[in-house]
């Protein structure tokens, strides 16, 4: 089982108490759980059949219908039976021969067999026995259930064969709480995301078996609207008219819609994977014994924190997977570079630049600008009015970048120091200084003098940017 970052534990036991609630219902019940792509829903639905199917004595028969990665049946129900097939044959193994639950279950393949059997060859004109006979390790009781030239003599209409998928799922489920899951069916084509729903509520009405199904509300009423909403158009606010009869469509076949959370991460540096762990802190006090600039693990902590604040985590474990790429390949790029100088600075500097280039696919990181005669260094932001969906999800790590780096900056024109020296002040300004691009001097208030340092390590970053950009266009 992967790590828990975001601390999602709760809303696996409010999803727990809920089947828990309602898994005697003769009726059944479905919800659907709603969230973005890549905000966790196939995670928390693997995480809760997980966590189901360890609990005592057995309770649930769970069976797990990707209906995105089967879109390649043409009619669902074919898939759904396949899906079902497969994981009561599962099933079998893991009870004894003699157990009342085993024959249940191999009346149940045969009977699955046999529907599938016929809409196979009423849709195809395909006799499944030849496709059962050919498949060579689906075991005993597959080959026990191949079907007669009789059973498609006579062909049963589709209410028939619903009819016989429901008595499988009654003596089912006398046995076993049924549970279904249903992930990612708003990466469907409209026209097929709408025929799954139908086929589940053809399958599951009025039956006792708990849907769970995840979706992205938004791209589902768009695609509901796409199959029966053409009169939108005529409509002043389309996406209202849209929204409002993609809701009660669904109502059809969701009883409630959950919102999903986007968790607290507690654990920050565990979401870097071991990133962290080639770089160490900074710490440098000021002429006063006071720290100038404090880069330890606490200080990473926190910005990595506030940095990913909101962001989904499919995005976050790209963005550290392509850094630790391209800082590999830096290194071997660059022997010359001293071990030493590795702090949690330079992994900043690859986190944000690579948000720039990956995410954003521009290379600016900031500007300078003149305010009442002070000099501004401002991180890039996104702006609005962009056209390109990505940027616009995209708008929350933004902000958190711009809240984590925008500041004034002093420059040094006195006598004794090099006129508009970037002066550092504390461990922002020190960080700040990693994003001007322009060619400037550092000037380190301890020496009273200009930093050398900065400019070696931007010697160094600049190669790291360079493959960034490389990898980038491949």
């Amino acid at each position: 089982m992967t790590q828990d970052y975001l601390s999602r534990q709760p809303f696996l036991d409010f999803l727990k108490s809920i089947i828990q609630n309602q898994k005697n219902n003769s009726n059944g019940y479905s919800f659907a759980i709603d969230g973005v792509w890549g905000s966790g829903k196939t995670w928390i639905l693997q995480h809760l059949e997980e966590q189901l199917l360890e609990e005592p004595d057995n309770k649930y028969l769970i069976f797990h219908y990707n209906a995105w990665e089967n879109d390649f049946y043409d009619e669902p129900l074919v898939a759904i039976l396949s899906i079902m097939i497969e994981c009561l044959i599962k099933q079998k193994t893991g009870v004894k021969e003699k157990d009342s639950a085993t024959k249940v279950i191999t009346t149940s393949i045969k009977a699955l067999s046999k529907v599938v059997g016929t809409i196979v060859e009423k849709k195809w004109k395909v006799n499944p026995n030849d496709i059962i006979e050919s498949v060579k390790d689906s075991g005993k009781a597959i080959s026990d259930a191949k079907l007669t030239k009789s059973d498609f003599n006579n062909m049963l209409p589709l209410e028939n064969a619903l009819r016989q998928i429901k008595d499988v799922i009654k003596k089912l489920s006398k046995e076993q709480n049924i549970i279904l899951i249903i992930d990612e069916v708003d990466r469907c084509l409209p026209e097929y995301a709408i025929k799954v729903l139908e086929r589940l509520h053809h399958i599951c009405n009025d039956m006792p078996v708990i849907q769970i199904l995840s979706i992205n509300k938004k791209n589902l009423a768009e695609s509901i609207s796409n199959v029966f909403g053409k009169t939108f158009s005529e409509k002043e606010n389309i996406n209202a008219w849209q929204e409002q009869f993609a809701e009660k469509y669904l109502q059809k076949f969701v009883d409630i819609i959950i919102p999903l959370p986007k968790g607290e991460l507690k654990k920050h540096l565990e979401v870097l994977n071991g990133l962290e762990n080639g770089f160490k802190p900074y710490i440098r006090p000021n002429n006063f014994d006071q720290e100038l600039i404090r880069l330890d693990e606490s200080y990473l902590t926190d910005f990595i924190s506030k940095l990913m604040d909101g962001v989904e985590r499919r995005l976050q474990e790209k963005i550290f997977k392509q850094v630790s790429l391209c800082h590999k390949l830096t290194l071997k790029s660059c022997n010359e570079y001293k071990e030493e100088q590795m702090t949690y600075a330079i992994l900043i500097y690859e986190i944000i630049s690579c948000i720039c280039r990956y995410v954003y696919k521009t290379p600016a990181t900031c500007m300078l600008e003149i305010h009442d005669n002070r000099y501004q260094l401002n991180f890039y932001r996104w702006t609005n009015g962009s056209k390109n969906p990505e940027k616009t999800e995209n708008k929350i790590l933004n902000d958190n970048l711009g809240e984590l780096l925008s500041s004034s900056v002093n420059y040094s024109d006195s006598q004794n120091h090099q006129r508009f020296a970037f002066e550092i002040t504390d461990t922002k300004t020190y960080l700040m200084a990693f994003f001007y691009k322009q060619e400037t001097k550092f000037f380190d208030p301890l020496q009273n003098g200009l930093w050398g340092w900065i400019a070696e390590d931007k010697v160094f970053l600049k190669k790291y940017d360079e493959i960034m950009d490389m990898l980038i266009k491949k």
